[in-house]
């Protein structure tokens, strides 16, 4: 099952990680602009999100709905925090704290990324394709979907 994840571009597929109740832990990057409806819907586990964004991303109010994030801890650049205390969703977490100090998302290489692990819709870690959604980790922390009919 997905337990953390790491995001390096905006969250424009609605649902894209809603129902992944074993997501502990996301990061997610200082580039990501937009965060759409129900992203994180129903992660009924979800424990710490480190945001590296200095700005707030545009997020939909109900992009945590149903999720533990009213008792996860948010971790943001310490330039920002009073901008995610006061900008909802993110000012429903239970915690806001700077990010730790060393706290960084090391540089990408230039390497092609290769498949580490497939996942259904529902978070439930899987071997080979399967018709529908499939959620691919690559080896750099990426993410693809990829739909097959």
């Amino acid at each position: 099952m997905l337990e953390s994840h790491r995001l390096s571009r905006a969250v424009g597929c609605v649902m894209a990680f809603g129902g992944c109740s074993a997501l502990t832990s996301v990061t997610i990057g200082h580039s990501v602009s937009n965060i759409e409806t129900y992203a994180f819907s129903w992660c009924t586990k979800l424990e710490e999100v480190y945001c590296f964004a200095e700005k707030v991303p545009s997020t939909i109010y109900d992009a945590f709905a149903y999720s533990n994030h009213k008792n996860a801890t948010l971790y943001v650049p310490a330039s920002a925090l009073e901008d995610y205390k006061t900008t909802k969703p993110w000012s429903e977490f239970k915690f806001i704290l700077p990010l730790p100090d060393g706290t960084a998302i090391e540089n990408t290489s230039k390497q092609k990324a290769e498949e580490t692990e497939r996942y259904t819709l529902n978070g439930i870690k899987k071997n080979g394709t399967r018709k529908g959604l499939n959620i691919i980790r690559m080896s750099d922390g990426t993410v693809k979907k990829v739909m097959r009919k």
